[in-house]
């Protein structure tokens, strides 16, 4: 008899060794507590997380398959659409979606649904199903967002600000918004404005390693060579591995 707080116990010190940047073991953790409950949606999402940030895919797809083999109810076929669009697994991220969309038809099932379109580049059914979202829920700021950046990529730089803003307007705390709108003023050469959107979004959120470099790069751009080097220095020192940061070092 499998009891509740062993296998809890299993998936607990997994997410501690995760923490600690112990993916092997954390591994054998979450592996150890989804034998011992194969319901556990829990551990096969944390599972299949890891796997991604060790940029293993094919893995990814292996948890995913396990658990929709014991699980398949409408959450597990979201949670496992999201996890292969992830992936770059588009068709096969569509296909669990649309398969939970004949359950219930949420803004979040169409946002994902748009996410998947917006990666396969047919970016007039993405435009789609981010309105259909926002039909659904005129306030959801990640539908807002997401088709903020929809345009952004299309050069529709005014349209995707405006979105951006609205966004913003629904939930200030949208780290994401704000970071878009500041990378969409760097692209239009406002990089005062660029400066202050990134500034807002790391006030968010200041383990944004991306988000440092990109404030650095605005100071660069602006002529501030010396200002822009502890951006960048703080960018790896979030994320070592951040090559394009250490890059920006050298040439400041």
């Amino acid at each position: 008899m499998v009891v509740e707080k062993d296998y809890l116990k299993q998936y607990e010190i997994a997410e501690k060794l995760v923490s600690e940047g112990r993916y092997e073991d954390a591994i054998e953790h979450y592996q150890t507590a989804i034998e011992m409950n194969p319901e556990f949606r829990d551990a096969y999402i944390s599972l299949a997380n890891l796997y991604m940030k060790m940029g293993k895919a094919r893995r990814v797809k292996a948890v995913v398959r396990r658990m929709l083999h014991t699980i398949e109810d409408e959450g597990t076929l979201y949670l496992s659409s999201v996890l292969l669009y992830q992936i770059g697994d588009f068709k096969g991220s569509k296909k669990l979606i649309e398969k939970a969309m004949k359950e219930n038809n949420t803004p979040d099932y169409w946002i994902v649904l748009g996410n998947v379109y917006f990666g396969m580049e047919e970016y007039d059914k993405a435009e789609e199903c981010y309105n259909e979202a926002l039909r659904i829920d005129p306030m959801n700021e990640e539908a807002w967002n997401n088709k903020g950046f929809l345009y952004f990529t299309q050069s529709e730089f005014d349209m995707a600000l405006n979105c951006y803003e609205k966004a913003i307007e629904i939930n200030p705390s949208y780290r994401q918004a704000w970071y878009n709108k500041g990378y969409t003023y760097h692209a239009m050469g406002n990089l005062s404005k660029a400066i202050y959107n990134y500034w807002m979004a790391l006030r968010i959120d200041s383990q944004d390693e991306v988000a440092w470099n990109n404030m650095g790069n605005a100071l660069y751009n602006l002529g501030k060579y010396m200002e822009s080097i502890p951006y960048f220095m703080k960018s790896v020192k979030i994320n070592p591995n951040y090559e394009i940061a250490w890059n920006n070092i050298t040439l400041s």
